[in-house]
């Protein structure tokens, strides 16, 4: 489905959709700052509860575990996106033996 890290590829080996020419648009980002968020408030509560770190050293942390968390969840989601953009509007998608 990818070419790249989030680039998607002009057309579905398989079935010849094409996939580069619908656009995700921030949709993956705004649900992961959702989902994210709340998983990492919580967890920062705890963390802040349980150990006595210093703020550079909770901030590394929460730093480091965000930054992580979005880029191992965004290609996962723009998928799901771009698999619901199909489901609820496939007349957007063109079909056909355009795959060489």
């Amino acid at each position: 489905m990818y070419s790249g890290y989030l680039r998607v590829v002009e057309h579905c080996a398989d079935c010849g959709l094409a996939l580069a020419s619908n656009d995700s648009a921030d949709g993956p980002a705004v649900f992961l700052l959702f989902i994210i968020g709340g998983i990492s408030l919580p967890l920062a509560f705890w963390i802040t509860a349980v150990l006595d770190l210093p703020g550079w050293a909770f901030m590394a942390i929460a730093c480091g575990l965000i930054v992580g968390m979005t880029l191992a969840m965004l290609p996962p989601a723009k998928a799901l996106v771009l698999g619901l953009q199909y489901r609820h509007r496939p007349e957007d998608f063109e079909t056909g033996d355009q795959v060489g």
